[in-house]
């Protein structure tokens, strides 16, 4: 850490040749703090006014000249009387022709994107924690342009001086929002009298945080929503859109081609072993069946222990953390070849990578507690935190309002019920677990499902206790739905898989469990596989519709059988295809029609109503339900969902899981039984309790005889949550502690037992 102390990377600024709207700096080069983020920068050169129009010779020799060069901490937040930042950002900056995220530092920056000599390889310096030596002696080039948003504003002022003419002053004063006026207006200040010295010597604050989000612009979300491809790693495609059946071993011939660029000796076994764990998962297709079915091996039998071993102590290092100087190998073999590593060590490296750095540090103190204890201030995070009282009534409303507000700030969110005393971390995760619940009504038309009412014993309020709510065996999936049906409800329901996006990024973004059981199938839509959505999949959405479904398919496919066979004569062919049943009945006795199972609104193609499903069209039949239910039919939800969730932090950092990880990243984990072992090595007794407590030993016997929804119940409770993380009470943090608690007379005990 004394070595970034004492440097800095040196960096011109330059304006893109594209904004030759936009104040060009002529300051030089400067010098950066190797910890700074890019959004310093930013904030830098908006408080100097660059993120307007430029107006003539506006930027004067002598303005550049006594320019204010020394930046401090200070600039990390907003000061009293100073500018502030707006909520969306003015500007964007490259490297070498890529996009830099905001939250990326200088050095991470220079690193990956920065110009090699040409004695320096591309996995020169991968191993020096200082990286290699041309970071530090070259002068990189960072070209600043506006974002959509800034261009907006510029095109507005535009035509608004072309309508009218203003003076000189008032057009200067409009092209910019007010706070970046103030801060160019201000000549006069102390702070602008420095000597031209101090120029060359710029020090943008290390540790200034944006107050909105540091990883999604509008252009860089909308690149990443439209662009979502299927992972390398999923399942096989059953039929393809021309109604034809795919064949498995043609999708893994498919795989085994891929990364054939790579360099590295060890992509033909890498991209073997890919092949073999997309088998493993999937055999179960190779079947007429269909129905998804256990692995034949777990996916431990693929894990690599020493690379294993190698990631987590990359990821242990605070400096690793701190500059984001993750290897290349890392990300690249756990985006690629996932099966690798196991799950908890693509979740640190998720944690650890896909938010802001202070969220990252933070983490990694929870797993590190020495680390708080460091005098370097650079081990503090500072994550600013944004407090909210809410009522117990109309939570899901209260909560739109919030998360809406918030938008895409990194703040963390701190909830406190109104009339309450409780603060902190349990009204919080209350709070999360309250919004999950309402976001399962019936009356709110987005899952499919069966309806249903609280059990005795569950911890809600009595206006959840009126309501009915949706479940699934197989976890919740969206309702179909067409916009010709019922307009306002379609546009309402859009709206709340909106909302469902940003909330559940937002539980990701804070480290918060969500109370949801999703099915495969979203998770599958999540991380942008709706591709490798087949028939099967129906098993996972709906298992009655699935059980009817392929009791056709079984004729389907004896139909085609009899049409195969070149013994038989048309004639022949024709009579066996009529004589086809199911369950004793012939396909046209059982009434069907063209309309979706379950929602005779929704129409499977035009006229589908009055149209009979036969023998000779029940394929059609058959190929239009599945689509419809898994692709069709929710296709505006899932688009709804993917802008909310992205306009917190892009879909594309799950790219390192599989769609049954998602839950445990998003949920925790609650089908852990309880083991008395495991509570005395996790829970810590305290304040005149010890292990050997009579007492504790008592609560540990009882808490290990609890059923699964017991623990649930005792769980929220103690926490606010009714699920653990994944990892059980050895990832609770703070741990469960359990403390003696002294009565004075006249109370006793039984005092406290009455209810209040």
């Amino acid at each position: 850490m004394q070595f970034f102390s004492t440097h800095q990377i040196q960096c011109l600024l330059q304006r893109d040749p594209s904004a030759t709207a936009l104040k060009e700096w002529k300051g030089g080069p400067v010098r950066i703090d190797p910890l700074a983020s890019v959004q310093a920068i930013e904030r830098y050169l908006y408080l100097r006014g660059f993120a307007k129009a430029k107006q003539g010779d506006e930027i004067r020799q002598s303005e550049l000249e006594e320019s204010d060069d020394e930046i401090d901490d200070s600039m990390a937040f907003n000061s009293h009387g100073a500018p502030a930042m707006p909520t969306s950002h003015k500007l964007e900056f490259t490297l070498n022709g890529h996009l830099l995220p905001f939250s990326m530092t200088m050095f991470q920056a220079v690193k990956q994107y920065g110009k090699r000599r040409d004695e320096e390889s591309e996995e020169s310096g991968d191993e020096n924690p200082l990286g290699r030596a041309s970071i530090w002696v070259e002068v990189h080039t960072i070209r600043y342009r506006p974002t959509a948003i800034l261009m907006k504003e510029l095109e507005e002022t535009t035509s608004a001086d072309k309508s009218t003419t203003p003076t000189e002053d008032s057009a200067d004063a409009s092209s910019l929002p007010p706070a970046a006026a103030a801060a160019s207006g201000s000549s006069s200040s102390p702070s602008s009298k420095q000597p031209r010295s101090v120029r060359g010597k710029l020090r943008i604050a290390r540790s200034w945080r944006r107050k909105s989000s540091s990883s999604t612009t509008v252009p860089t979300t909308t690149r990443v929503v439209k662009e979502s491809p299927p992972s390398k790693s999923s399942p096989v495609l059953l039929e393809s859109s021309s109604k034809t059946k795919t064949s498995l071993m043609d999708c893994l011939l498919a795989q085994a081609g891929k990364d054939d660029d790579r360099k590295d000796k060890s992509a033909s076994a890498l991209c073997l072993l890919r092949v073999l764990h997309l088998l493993n998962s999937n055999w179960s297709l190779l079947y007429d069946s269909m129905k998804a079915r256990q692995p034949i091996l777990p996916a431990s039998e693929f894990v690599n222990s020493k690379l294993t071993a190698k990631a987590t102590r990359q990821l242990q290092d605070p400096f690793v953390i701190m500059t984001g100087n993750f290897p290349t190998w890392l990300t690249d073999l756990t985006k690629s070849f996932q099966f690798l590593f196991p799950f908890e060590c693509r979740q640190q490296l998720f944690f650890s990578s896909a938010f802001d750095r202070d969220r990252a540090m933070a983490r990694l103190q929870e797993q590190q507690p020495e680390l708080s204890r460091e005098h370097s201030s650079r081990f503090v995070p500072r994550l600013d935190k944004r407090k909210r009282t809410v009522s117990r009534t109309h939570v899901l409303r209260q909560a739109e309002t919030i998360i809406n507000d918030l938008g895409g700030s990194r703040a963390v969110l701190e909830v406190s019920f109104s009339n309450e005393v409780g603060t902190g971390l349990g009204p919080t995760l209350e709070f999360y677990t309250l919004v999950s619940r309402e976001l399962q009504r019936a009356d709110l038309k987005m899952w499919r499902g069966e309806e249903y009412e609280f059990a005795e014993g569950t911890i809600a309020s009595q206006e959840s206790r009126a309501r009915l709510y949706m479940k699934s065996p197989c976890g919740l999936f969206p309702a179909c739905m067409t916009i010709d049906n019922d307009r306002d409800l379609f546009v309402h329901v859009i709206d709340q898989f909106r909302f469902l996006g940003k909330f559940l990024a937002k539980c990701m973004l804070d480290s918060r469990m969500a109370d949801i059981p999703l099915s495969i199938p979203f998770y599958k839509w999540m991380l942008g596989r709706e591709s490798s959505l087949s028939a099967a999949d129906l098993w996972d959405v709906d298992p009655v519709i699935a059980k009817s479904y392929f009791q056709l398919h079984k004729v389907m496919t004896e139909k085609r059988r009899l049409e195969a066979d070149d013994s038989l004569n048309d004639e022949d062919k024709a009579a066996a295809v009529q004589k086809l049943r199911i369950d004793d009945s012939a396909v046209e006795d059982l009434d069907l029609d063209f309309t979706l199972p379950g929602n005779r609104d929704i129409e499977l193609k035009s006229g589908g109503r009055e149209l009979l499903v036969t023998i000779e069209n029940l394929e059609e039949y058959l190929d239009l339900v599945w689509r419809w239910t898994l692709v069709d039919g929710v296709g505006s939800q899932f688009k709804a969902f993917r802008e909310g969730f992205s306009s917190v932090f892009p879909l594309a950092a799950l790219g390192t899981f599989y769609p049954h990880e998602l839950e445990l990243l998003l949920c925790g984990s609650d089908e852990e039984k309880w083991d008395i072992r495991v509570l005395v090595d996790n829970c810590r007794p305290d304040h005149g309790y010890t292990h050997d407590s009579r007492a504790v030993q008592m609560l540990f016997e009882i808490m290990s005889s609890y059923s699964l929804v017991q623990q649930r119940h005792f769980t929220q409770f103690v926490t606010g949550c009714p699920r653990l993380p994944v990892g059980g009470f050895r990832s609770l943090n703070p741990p469960l502690t359990i403390v003696r608690k002294t009565i004075e007379p006249p109370l006793n005990p039984d005092s406290f037992l009455r209810p209040s």
